[in-house]
């Protein structure tokens, strides 16, 4: 599903509020923003509303570029070492899927 809020309509509440609606069903919530300002200012405004509910290990602020990085780490840790054996024609460790269910949500 695709939503617009326009800037000024509440977008930072809505995005908390649908991340913790989702939290509460032991989901775990990606909410990025393509400003490290304010991604942080998000985080931090809405950080003890998700501690209050006991949600908040679920719920993770970051900007696009973090996530992304993230995500290639987790996934292959050694992920630059890996690249450049590849590409060196040198075998390389398989990749490994994730396979519990995240769900992301942008603010932009």
């Amino acid at each position: 599903q695709l939503n617009q809020v326009l800037t000024g309509e509440g977008k930072s509440i809505t995005l908390a509020l649908t991340a913790t609606l989702y939290a509460l069903l032991n989901v775990n919530i990606n909410v990025i923003c393509f400003s490290e300002y304010l991604t942080y200012k998000d985080d931090t405004q809405f950080d003890k509303f998700f501690k209050s509910l006991r949600v908040d290990h679920l719920i993770k602020y970051s900007t696009i570029l973090k996530l992304v990085e993230s995500m290639f780490l987790s996934a292959l840790p050694n992920f630059r070492e890996q690249v450049l054996s590849f590409l060196k024609g040198q075998s390389v460790t398989a990749f490994t899927a994730k396979t519990e269910q995240d769900i992301l949500l942008i603010d932009e």
